[in-house]
């Protein structure tokens, strides 16, 4: 009898497992029978079915590979051994872990590449990043610093829309892949994730919906430009426990009364988390919870996830 994957535990077909890791097919199919690299479930027409601990040993192998290593060498070590030979060697004398330090490198790495206009290497950069870091590290501090760096430089005119472009093509597959691939224990909490009709930059969300998975909870990712009624249908089929909506740019005074209406209809159905600006005026909508930090974010999500815990 075939390995099935678990019920409750999520698993990927061979396509997705392709497009994640940028591996052939075949690649996989070899690594896995020539050198038990994975051991994927099977699905009762016995096609492939891979776990997101599949997918990131995968990813991590095919780095290593990379560098020159024998895939016979690496194919069966442990996931704690292939971050360490995948992690950079740390100077003589110094602590193992300098995260500050550490992550401004990577994003002034990243940043160079960037603005070189070498996307191969910025893409390889962010694909190291996301496949050693946990989701919520390479959402906090890499993916959201890029982006207000980016947009900083932007604005000052050292970038120019092209930069801007290119990361956002990049960061949107990683942001997407790092969500996807989190599993969520049965029975989570559900926060529906999106933005409002009209307001197309996801970026907010996206990484909002990271942090979610990050505590426990269960994103209902719903993606930008969601009109009300979808909003409203969505929150009461997934039974969400809140709603946490993204408003990243200004409105005019008709919109803006528009969509206080729409947060103080939607409201009504859910607990509202609105993350914006600092400043913006639908932080003064009643109701709500505004927030204009991820860090903050973070916080309000570790309190949610530890009452959720208490009142199991």
């Amino acid at each position: 009898m075939c390995p099935r994957a678990k019920p409750s535990e999520p698993s990927y077909s061979m396509r997705v497992a392709v497009e994640a890791t940028g591996l052939a097919a075949d690649t996989i199919r070899k690594w896995q029978l020539r050198h038990g690299a994975v051991e994927p479930g099977r699905t009762r027409g016995n096609s492939r079915r891979f776990s997101a601990t599949d997918i990131r040993r995968l990813l991590m192998l095919k780095r290593l590979t990379e560098r020159g290593h024998p895939i016979r060498e690496v194919a069966r070590l442990t996931v704690p051994e292939l971050e360490r030979m995948l992690a950079p060697a740390a100077a003589p004398g110094t602590a193992v872990e300098d995260d500050s330090r550490h992550f401004a490198a990577l994003r002034a790495e990243y940043m160079g590449a960037l603005g070189r206009y070498d996307l191969r290497a910025a893409a390889d950069l962010l694909a190291r990043a996301a496949t050693l870091l946990r989701p919520a590290d390479f959402a906090l501090r890499v993916a959201a610093p890029l982006l207000r760096e980016v947009g900083n430089r932007w604005a000052d005119g050292r970038y120019g829309v092209a930069h801007e472009h290119a990361l956002s093509a990049q960061l949107r597959g990683m942001l997407s892949l790092a969500l996807h691939l989190r599993a969520t224990q049965p029975g989570a909490r559900r926060v529906l994730v999106a933005t409002p009709e009209g307001h197309l930059h996801e970026f907010g969300a996206l990484i909002g919906a990271i942090l979610v998975s990050s505590h426990g909870l269960e994103p209902v990712y719903l993606g930008p430009d969601v009109p009300e009624a979808d909003l409203a249908k969505a929150a009461e089929a997934s039974r969400a426990a809140l709603i946490l909506l993204s408003v990243a740019r200004s409105c005019p005074p008709e919109e803006l009364g528009h969509l206080a209406g729409v947060l103080a209809r939607l409201a009504t159905r859910a607990p509202l988390w609105l993350g914006s600006p600092p400043g913006h005026p639908l932080s003064a909508a009643p109701g709500i919870l505004a927030i204009h930090a991820f860090e903050d974010l973070d916080l309000a999500l570790a309190r949610l996830a530890a009452s959720a815990s208490a009142s199991a």
